[in-house]
């Protein structure tokens, strides 16, 4: 009777002792050979270790054949290639910038152009970066209200990176030939490919990127195709006369693309023209920055595609639900951190017949009016014609706290502000961790469990949580302003107002915002202080729903003298804070108090416990604690003034 072998173990020892076993049942004629020093041991150990080798490199295989549990990058790849997924490449951080250059004298009524590739330079953590036009872009001479002429250049986008240059000639005796573009910078969002009949030929055709099959492409179509290929380069190939059109035998392929640091460009916030003078400028110019760079993005990781490739592939290229817009404005606008989708009727008031989308974008807080414009664009033949796409802003909720912990001074070598110091680092790591996008949630029992275990020698803390936002007034505008906290305000029966604001100045005096009420809804007014005592300016100027921590302004009625930015801060009734929408949280850790204190029962024992203290629940203060240590000033009383 044949003797059968265990051929399901993978381990080492298991498949020796498999081994061992079967000599063991056989009709062996070895002999004293079961010890660690005999020759047919060494021998078992050879075979199993090349059974162990082979059975684990037949696991990573099958493995590595599976888009859900394959670790090489040029795999994960090569089945998203399957779903028709494309994994995104650098994206370039962009910036948006108004420029005025000054004509020299006698230059009338003449236009005047900023070529592609126009560069501007600009330093971030002592690092140079040059950031260039795209597009080219001609205005006319202009003259202002004083009478001087210039060339005023509004809402430029700029992106960070050099313009390089690849030829290849095509070669049709070789199948199916590709064209790898060696540079691993590149935004592919910037390929421009020009196909030209021959070396000689100075005109070429322009071809686009292919995006999806539709009914007016055939064998003359001018397409190309881009994929990743196993060495982690971008490669472009074309059609076959019969899908896309081949370029002709000898033709020349110019790929013209932006090389582009990524991510270590966000957040360049002045600029430099490298142009110079010429017989047309005196190279004088004055630039203004709408937005600082932002959008800069590495390329897009294994774990990324493994999660949108078959979310692409169920959009099949079309906007119907919300996962279906997220996948394709990720596709279209790589760079962003964040995005959330929701249809009309979930909005707050509804708004039928609208996919709301809102876009976090990496290194930046929002997107530029120019980016919204291209994604919607981009949107519109791919949408359900009767919903119409509306891309919002982000609504940014920042938090900070006061933290209180006791430690055990014989359990460390570290000083009371070393571990203060260590405790921000905690909540800075927790913020970038848990919080900074949509469907972040601020979980309070989860930032003391993390202060609690950072260091063995901290025993207990407490930490009081308040919420801000910030509110920009327009001098004389009319406009509703809504701020909404998305949370249950706390009411403290020993304060008259729930929200403390900042400060700003109004005929030499300090003016604030307060409420007042006894329901939810409450009154919000203008005050100043007088001695201390609370002076209303205005009797009513908005309304504040504590239960939904909504706040509405009317900016008309508040008096202004100039454009002013308003800090608003609020104590939330619970410490768990939740996202809604376009909602998110945020931690400001500079803001943020950190106090420290030896835990004396730990230390002395039960002596330690005469007067030991323990953490209030809410500020002595009675407001709510600035960065600087002190409260919003509390008035003693209130009277009225007309305004």
């Amino acid at each position: 009777m044949t003797t059968q072998f265990n051929t399901t173990e993978l381990d080492f020892d298991q498949i020796k002792d498999n081994l061992k076993n079967y000599f063991k049942r056989g009709d062996s004629s070895f002999r004293d050979w079961d010890f660690d020093g005999s020759g047919l041991n060494n021998l078992l150990d050879v075979l199993a270790y090349n059974t162990h080798y082979n059975a684990m490199n037949a696991h990573v295989a099958m493995n590595e054949s599976f888009l859900d549990s394959a670790q090489v990058r040029s795999n994960v790849v090569s089945r998203a290639k399957l779903l028709g997924y494309i994994p995104a490449s650098k994206s370039a951080a962009v910036a948006s910038i108004n420029m005025t250059l000054t004509p020299l004298a006698g230059v009338t009524n003449q236009a005047y152009s900023l070529n592609r590739g126009e560069s501007f330079s600009t330093t971030i953590d002592e690092s140079d970066y040059t950031f260039i036009l795209l597009e080219d872009t001609q205005v006319s001479l202009s003259t202002d209200s004083e009478g001087d002429t210039t060339y005023q250049f509004n809402d430029l986008s700029i992106y960070q990176g050099v313009l390089k240059e690849r030829r290849y000639a095509v070669d049709n005796s070789l199948q199916n030939q590709k064209f790898v573009i060696d540079d691993s910078n590149i935004d592919t969002t910037s390929i421009v490919v020009k196909v030209y009949e021959n070396a000689n030929s100075q005109s070429y055709d322009v071809y686009s990127r292919f995006d999806q099959f539709t009914a007016n492409i055939d064998g003359n179509t001018p397409i190309y195709f881009l994929e990743e290929n196993y060495a982690g380069k971008y490669e472009i190939h074309f059609g076959n006369n019969s899908v896309g059109k081949l370029p002709g035998n000898a033709a020349i392929i110019e790929i013209d693309f932006l090389s582009t640091k990524g991510d270590f460009a966000n957040g360049a916030s002045a600029f430099i023209w490298n142009g110079g003078a010429d017989s047309i400028v005196d190279g004088t110019s004055t630039i203004i920055v709408n937005s600082k760079s932002g959008g800069g993005s590495d390329k897009e990781d294994i774990e990324s595609v493994r999660y949108n490739a078959p979310l692409s592939y169920i959009a099949q290229n079309r906007a119907v639900t919300a996962d279906d817009y997220s996948v394709l404005v990720k596709q279209i606008y790589g760079s962003l951190d964040s995005i959330s989708v929701w249809g009309g009727e979930l909005n707050d008031p509804p708004a039928f017949g609208k996919a709301f989308i809102s876009i976090k974008p990496t290194g930046a807080l929002t997107t530029t009016a120019e980016e919204k414009e291209l994604i919607i664009e981009a949107l519109q033949n791919k949408r359900i014609l009767s919903i119409e796409p509306v891309i919002v802003d982000p609504d940014y909720t920042y938090l900070f706290f006061n933290v209180f912990f006791k430690f055990n001074s014989n359990l460390t070598a570290l000083t009371a502000g070393q571990i203060q110091t260590n405790v921000r680092d905690v909540i800075k790591s927790f913020n970038a961790q848990n919080l900074q996008n949509f469907d972040g949630v601020f979980r309070h029992s989860q930032l003391l469990q993390s202060i609690d275990t950072s260091d063995a020698a901290i025993l207990n803390s407490a930490a009081r949580v308040f919420l801000y936002k910030d509110l920009s007034l327009v001098f004389g505008t009319s406009i509703s302003h809504e701020l909404n906290f998305n949370a249950e305000l706390f009411v403290d029966d020993a304060v008259s107002s729930i929200i403390q604001s900042s400060s700003w100045k109004y005929t030499g005096y300090d003016y604030y915002l307060g409420d007042e009420g006894a329901a939810a809804e409450r009154n919000v007014y203008v005050y100043r202080l007088d001695q201390n005592v609370k002076v209303k300016m205005v009797n009513s100027v908005g309304t504040l729903n504590s239960s939904t921590g909504k706040l509405i302004l009317n900016s008309s009625l508040i008096p202004l003298e100039q454009n002013e930015n308003i800090r608003i801060e609020v104590s939330p009734n619970s410490n768990d804070i939740v996202t809604s929408k376009n909602n998110i949280l945020q931690i400001d850790v500079p803001k943020s108090t950190v106090a420290a204190e030896i835990d004396t029962i730990s230390v002395g024992g039960a002596a330690g416990a005469q007067g030991y203290n323990t953490f209030s629940r809410t500020s002595q203060t009675g407001g709510i604690v600035s960065n600087a240590g002190t409260s919003t000033p509390t008035p003693t009383s209130t009277s009225n003034s007309g305004y």
